[in-house]
């Protein structure tokens, strides 16, 4: 686990390390939507099963495209790093 997370009402700040955690803080209207509606359901549990489908969807797409580019930029910079010195 990793980000903000509470033991006995004091806030752990931990630095994102992972690259899941870093492409889902990209997505933070897909992810208080999400949210939203769990809250939602958990409130009122007389809600469809599948209610969050369309929210869970949008986030998980979200998040894809996030790792997708942040694979992309580490790979470019790794190949960046490994080009040889200029003479």
């Amino acid at each position: 686990m990793e980000g903000n997370f509470y033991i006995s009402n004091k806030i752990i700040d931990r630095k994102l390390q992972s690259q899941y955690g870093n492409a889902y803080r990209h997505c933070p209207q897909e992810a208080a939507a999400y949210g939203s509606c769990i809250e939602a359901g958990l409130v009122n549990r007389s809600t469809p099963q599948h209610l969050c489908h369309a929210q869970r969807e949008a986030l998980t797409r979200c998040v894809t495209t996030q790792l997708k580019q942040l694979r992309r930029e580490g790979h470019a910079a790794a190949e960046g790093s490994a080009a040889p010195p200029s003479p």
